[in-house]
């Protein structure tokens, strides 16, 4: 290189150095900085860019407060959290009246004689975890698991995974998958049913009256259903169910309403909320009228309740079967039923063969 331009180059870096320290933008070495800082690249220029629009954007950036559980059945959310689909819409929905309909879910404390059942229901109670609270006999192979009753939680909720093998024998059997709420006298069943031709939302206000609503049955490509259930005052409950597909998007209609029940058993505590249970159960009924044969080869199977999870008015704690959460857990005949748990999932397949 020329002496020239090594020259010239030198004489650039002192000039540098010399417009940055006039500028206070560096000081002289040892000497105490007094000059101003100046704003870099902070001015408006009066330009304005709208650049190209990206409608479907993704970011980690949230909103400060919120931190929505996880679909990740393994992982309990303890964080400040929104409540998912607990909130009253004013919207109340009556359904379709079932009103021959039979459920598993009996009266607490009642564990009636097998009179007049059939020889071919098993009927065994195999206890989980703390004792069964009741049972009910003929009405297939099924599993409970209920939380303890009080005030702590105000809302269920779950990712229900839609079982994958389902045979009713020609409509013989309704299949169930469902939360509940029980209050101080009876349970309230809410969830879904299949009859024979996909799964939709269902309500059992047990003993009273149970209603359906077919109009909002899973899409072909519906792999999974979140399900959240509230009770909102005395004498009305809250049921939101929402099918996803195996993407994790929504597909079909949300059922998002309010559900009138009967008074006297949901019972309001001194501080604002309902005294309750929750409770969780998947079965295979056979029909108003009809004998349980155990044996008639119907199955529903693949299925799983993930993800259980239950509100405390600020945060999810998970309600898996080895958590607090849940007191009292069962199966009834169990050599047709295979039930595992591990986390907030339970992974269930009903056999009646």
């Amino acid at each position: 290189m020329k002496l020239s331009k090594i020259l010239s180059r030198i004489a650039s870096m002192i000039m540098a150095v010399c417009l940055l320290t006039s500028s206070g933008m560096v000081s002289a070495a040892g000497a105490e900085f007094t000059g101003e800082i100046k704003e870099i690249g902070g001015e408006s220029t009066g330009v304005t860019a709208v650049g190209t629009e990206m409608p479907n954007f993704r970011s980690p950036t949230g909103i400060i407060g919120q931190f929505a559980p996880s679909t990740n059945a393994d992982v309990e959310v303890s964080l400040p959290t929104p409540e998912i689909g607990g909130v009253s819409t004013g919207i109340t929905a009556e359904g379709t009246e079932m009103p021959d309909f039979k459920s598993p879910t009996g009266i607490i404390g009642e564990f009636p004689e097998e009179n007049g059942i059939s020889p071919l229901a098993i009927d065994d109670v195999v206890n989980i975890k703390g004792t069964p609270l009741f049972r009910e006999s003929g009405v297939g192979a099924h599993y409970y698991a209920f939380s303890g009753y009080g005030t702590s939680f105000t809302s269920a909720f779950a990712n229900i995974k839609l079982p994958t093998g389902f045979n009713n024998a020609n409509h013989s059997r309704n299949g169930f998958v469902s939360l509940g709420i029980y209050g101080s006298k009876h349970g309230i069943d809410l969830g879904l049913i299949n009859e024979g031709n996909g799964w939709f939302p269902v309500y059992y206000d047990v003993g009273v009256k149970a209603a359906s609503f077919p109009e909002y049955i899973a899409p072909s490509t519906a792999t999974n259903a979140i399900i959240t259930v509230k009770p909102i005052n005395t004498t009305t409950v809250h049921l939101y169910v929402q099918f996803l597909n195996a993407s994790g998007q929504n597909v079909g209609r949300a059922f998002d309403s309010d559900i009138p029940v009967s008074s006297g058993n949901l019972t309001m505590a001194s501080n604002g909320r309902i005294s309750c249970r929750f409770y969780r159960f998947a079965s295979l009924v056979p029909m108003p009228g009809t004998q349980d044969n155990q044996s008639d080869g119907t199955y529903m199977t693949g299925g799983q309740t993930l993800n259980c999870q239950l509100y405390n008015g600020s945060s999810y704690v998970g309600w898996g079967m080895t958590s607090s959460n849940v007191t009292n857990a069962w199966k009834v005949s169990s050599s047709k039923i295979t039930l595992t748990y591990a986390g907030n999932n339970d992974t269930y397949n009903i056999r009646h063969s």
